[in-house]
Order: structure tokens, then sequence, then C-alpha cells
């Protein structure tokens, strides 16, 4: 909503109450990277020796930090799916943080396809698949600023 400052107050407060939660932390980065970008990144490598390793979306931060890449992202994912429910769940997860990702990086074709796989997931309940459809609106937005 465009007060990021404000957001980064409140992403570090609910980080601070699990810091072994990997999308705390993703919140947390997205969030301060509009503030301070460089703070962003250093406390997400604080962050990261918090997490919890045996969580898959460590993953996702692993990413983020640029000691992985996407296919192993996927890969990790895939590693312990018990459900097509699940399987579902994650894609959601994983296709919304890389949107995010690519969107930051000026990438935003791809951006704009991760965005619509999560919605293809239908996990309608996930705060990423809301967000997805607000991510993917922001882009088009953009765009045809961009044209006019």
């Amino acid at each position: 909503g465009g007060r990021s400052e404000l957001a980064s107050k409140d992403t570090h407060a609910f980080l601070e109450k699990d810091t072994s939660d990997p999308y705390r932390a993703l919140w947390h980065y997205i969030i301060q990277a509009n503030v301070d970008p460089i703070k962003a990144k250093q406390d997400l490598l604080i962050s990261r020796d918090l997490l919890d390793v045996q969580n898959w979306a460590t993953s996702i931060v692993d990413f983020y930090l640029g000691d992985i890449v996407e296919s192993q992202v996927i890969a990790t994912l895939l590693g312990d799916v018990q459900s097509q429910t699940q399987l579902n769940n994650r894609l959601c997860e994983v296709y919304f943080y890389l949107g995010k990702f690519h969107a930051a990086h000026g990438n935003t074709t791809k951006a704009e396809n991760y965005f619509k796989l999560a919605l293809s997931t239908n996990v309608y309940e996930y705060v990423e698949h809301k967000y997805a459809r607000i991510e993917l609106n922001n882009l088009r937005q953009e765009r045809r600023a961009q044209i006019q």
C-alpha cells in the first residue's frame, strides 16, 4: 500500500515471534527491500541462519540469496510431497515468491507468468494466491502507464 517503512516494522515484529519461519523472513525481506535493499539483504542473511532447514520453503530464501537456482527450489518442494493438495499449496507459494523476485529484478514477463501460475493452483485460502492477483494487476497497470 505504499507504506513500506510502516509495514517493515510490522513484518520485523512478526518475524521476531518465530525466527525459524522462512515465510516470515521472506515477507520481511520483500517489504524491507523497498525501504533499504542493502539492509534487507543483510537481514535476510542473518535470518537464514535461524531458519528451520527441514522446512522446504527455506530453499526459497536460499534462492533469494543467490545460493541456489529456480530448478533447485522446485526440486526441493517436490521432495516430500504427500498429496496433490500439498503439491498445489507449495506450488502456489513458490510461484508467488518467484514472481515477486522477478518483478523486483525487472523481469516483468517472467513475473507475470509466475503470478498466473500461482493463480492457476486455485489455492484461494493462501495469502500468496490473493496477492498474486494484486501483483499481476500492478504489473499490468505499470505496463499501461509506460505505453501512455
